[in-house]
């Protein structure tokens, strides 16, 4: 199981951390999700994206359909064009920090 920590400045500029608790097999997806939520809500398309990242239109529809065969680096750079910083934290079951 593992908690995803987003981090972002809402549109009435007060800052706001999102949990989300998922495990291994749909966090991509849960990531790619609230990458396309905080695109839409700034108006901007996936090309936008693509040209700040220097990555490819395709690459930003793949991390945001949760497709797991994009890099951890890709994702990162276009959490953080979209303002979002992400931090994906391994949650134990056996007591553990």
């Amino acid at each position: 199981m593992f908690v995803l920590s987003f981090n972002y400045i809402d549109f009435k500029e007060k800052p706001v951390t999102l949990f989300i608790m998922s495990d291994i097999t749909n966090i991509f997806e849960k990531i790619g999700a609230e990458i396309r939520i905080r695109r839409k809500r700034l108006g901007m398309t996936q090309l936008d994206v693509a040209e700040m990242t220097g990555l490819q239109r395709q690459t930003i529809s793949r991390v945001e359909s949760g497709n797991s065969s994009v890099t951890i680096a890709s994702v990162e750079r276009i959490a953080t064009v979209v303002g979002l910083d992400l931090m994906v934290v391994p949650k134990y079951n056996d007591g553990r920090p």
